[in-house]
């Protein structure tokens, strides 16, 4: 009972408070159909090698194609869609359609589209809570809240439809469909978040920081 008041409490402090980011939502991924290594998602065959890095407030698609081959690599830009709880969004925009990658070389890309809209609050009682001394004042004790998900009933997955071709007329054409889904989200205070508070201009660090991960600023 006191843990269901406290985090009904937690998420009124969280929708009342307009003017200062006072909590942080961490939100971790799991891969379908790509692999995990040193907290980073990574899809790799025969042919190209694409590397993935979601770390950013609401999450990003970013990636960076590899060709592995000594033949040009062209990519369907028309052809290819960020696809998000499965509404897709295409990638083209003000792009060239059809996309080049030179034998052994890469390219990166940055899509517009945040991972997520919004920071989560259907807690429901099916979460877990763990006390660790405060970042900025060891002596003060602060809680950490977080509730795991399956692919089944995460509020979030979404996936990088890419089409590709060794011919430009695309004639042979194949797909690469690499699929992601929030595992787990963990809200905690702002302060618990940041190792420690920008200065100078200088960005702010955190021990939580994943390739594979993102999160939510929470008002």
């Amino acid at each position: 009972m006191k843990n269901l008041i406290y985090i009904s409490l937690l998420i009124l402090v969280l929708s009342s408070c307009k003017t200062e980011i006072s909590y942080i939502q961490l939100y971790e991924t799991q891969a379908i159909n790509s692999s995990e290594k040193n907290n980073a998602n990574t899809y790799e065959n025969d042919t190209l090698k694409i590397a993935y890095l979601f770390w950013a407030d609401k999450g990003q698609m970013r990636f960076s194609i590899y060709n592995k081959t000594l033949e040009p690599l062209y990519i369907d830009w028309f052809k290819s869609s960020y696809i998000s709880n499965s509404s897709a969004k295409e990638y083209l925009k003000d792009k060239h359609r059809i996309g080049f990658i030179p034998p052994k070389s890469y390219i990166s890309f940055n899509a517009e589209y945040p991972l997520v809209s919004s920071h989560y609050s259907k807690w429901g009682k099916d979460y877990t809570q763990k006390t660790e001394p405060r970042t900025d004042n060891p002596k003060v004790n602060t809680t950490i809240s977080s509730k795991q998900f399956t692919k089944e009933n995460s509020p979030w997955d979404f996936r990088n439809y890419l089409t590709f071709s060794f011919n430009e007329n695309f004639s042979n054409q194949f797909s690469i469909d690499n699929e992601y889904y929030v595992k787990a989200i963990s809200v905690m205070d702002v302060k618990q978040f940041w190792d420690s508070i920008p200065q100078n201009g200088n960005s702010p660090t955190t021990r939580f920081e994943k390739s594979k991960d993102f999160y939510v600023k929470v008002k």
